[in-house]
């Protein structure tokens, strides 16, 4: 799906971890200790702080809260994985996904 990174969304993350698998880097990045639970991963390299403003492939579903890869380990988190950078109107935004993860002691 087509997503716009918003400043206001990219600001709620901060980077975790970044992993290479075989070429490709990856780069983990989680919500705080307050708020929704969610994990974006931006692959092929990409950086969160190149991406404010544009318009991303990116797909969304759900992860069980890795240590490492977020800050609040074995809760469930909605995942968001951005794959480039794509022309033409976003389908939603990355503080409507915000919107839709779980927060606190919800389970989603």
């Amino acid at each position: 799906m087509k997503v716009e990174i918003d400043a206001a969304a990219a600001d709620a993350f901060s980077l975790v971890a970044a992993r290479a698998y075989g070429l490709e880097l990856r780069r983990y990045y989680a919500t705080g200790a307050a708020g929704p639970r969610a994990l974006l991963v931006c692959r092929n390299g990409l950086l969160l702080s190149d991406l404010r403003g544009a318009v991303v492939d990116a797909a969304c579903g759900w992860d069980h809260g890795e240590a490492g890869f977020v800050w609040r380990p074995g809760e469930r988190h909605t995942k968001i994985t951005v794959y480039k950078r794509v022309r033409g109107k976003p389908e939603t935004t990355l503080s409507a996904l915000l919107r839709s993860a779980p927060w606190g002691d919800d389970d989603g």
